[in-house]
């Protein structure tokens, strides 16, 4: 018999859910200034970090409330790396707002990325949890990763030198890992077996590297008003993108989509080892909006 679907409120009412952790969080910080700051920089966003985690987590047999404190760590890790990012990449705004090196300048901006590093791990700290020192493992490892990535990506010599091989191997610690590390501890918080945290953390990685092959088209083919931050960044700050590697072959678009559309079914395909669910479902889902969306 057919499982019924429950209806997928999940990702309505887990951001609300986590945007109260990340308040709680960042009421500890002083001085109030500060704290100002970092609920700006965290305000806004699709909460898709935690709402993976989340759904992995359920997937794998678990509850998802048991993921939101990981998922709000996981959104706080994120957040940072897009403070540190902007700085890079002067950007003036973000979310459709100003950015906080825009308002406050390169120190502040550092300063607030971070402070948003250290209550992530804070957050973590206060697991209960038999896996709690896996799962730090898991953050601390996805984060170097994204260090290292974004390392590359701003300095050519460092790896991104124009060729295929070179720009995965920063994507993929850019972008991927981190979203590997969301599915990876929604299954750990389940206490899944080896072949479930496997099989999700495949998920997350192949998910962020379509991600990250639509996010270089849409810098290219979108506007500020869909993806609420200034286009074509990445040609003016002269960063290799999936498109530039396309060459100037005047079907660049379609390419792109294409690898998008092949990383979201080595993704799905990975979740083929777990039993039906709806969060299964929903993971399915969510992977294949990547192919549409437009922010």
């Amino acid at each position: 018999m057919a499982m019924p679907m429950r209806t997928p409120t999940l990702e309505v009412a887990l951001p609300l859910v986590i945007d109260r952790v990340l308040s709680d969080a960042i009421s500890q910080v002083e001085p109030a200034s500060l704290r100002e700051i970092l609920a700006d920089a965290v305000g806004g966003g699709k909460r898709i970090r935690p709402v993976l985690t989340a759904l992995a987590c359920e997937a794998a047999g678990g509850d998802e409330h048991d993921a939101v404190l990981a998922g709000a760590a996981l959104e706080l890790l994120h957040v940072s790396s897009l403070v540190h990012d902007d700085i890079m990449d002067n950007a003036a705004t973000r979310r459709g707002r100003p950015t906080v090196v825009a308002r406050h300048g390169t120190g502040v901006a550092i300063l607030a990325g971070d402070a948003l590093v250290a209550l992530s791990f804070r957050l973590v700290q206060s697991l209960s949890h038999a896996r709690k020192a896996e799962i730090e493992q898991t953050l601390a490892s996805a984060f170097l990763s994204l260090c290292e990535g974004q390392f590359a990506d701003v300095r050519a010599e460092a790896g991104a030198t124009g060729d295929p091989c070179s720009h995965y191997w920063m994507v993929e610690r850019k972008t991927a890992r981190l979203l590997e590390a969301c599915t990876r501890v929604g299954a750990m918080l389940a206490d899944a077996p080896p072949h479930t945290v496997q099989a999700l953390g495949t998920f997350g990685r192949s998910l962020g590297l379509a991600y990250q092959a639509m996010d270089d088209l849409l810098d290219v083919i979108g506007t500020s008003d869909q993806t609420g931050k200034p286009v074509g960044l990445d040609a003016q700050n002269k960063r290799r993108t999936y498109l530039s590697l396309a060459g100037s072959s005047m079907d660049r678009a379609h390419q792109i989509h294409a690898m998008v559309e092949g990383y979201t079914n080595e993704a799905c395909a990975a979740l083929d080892v777990l039993p039906f669910s709806p969060a299964r479902s929903r993971l399915h889902e969510l992977a294949h909006s990547l192919v549409h969306r437009r922010s």
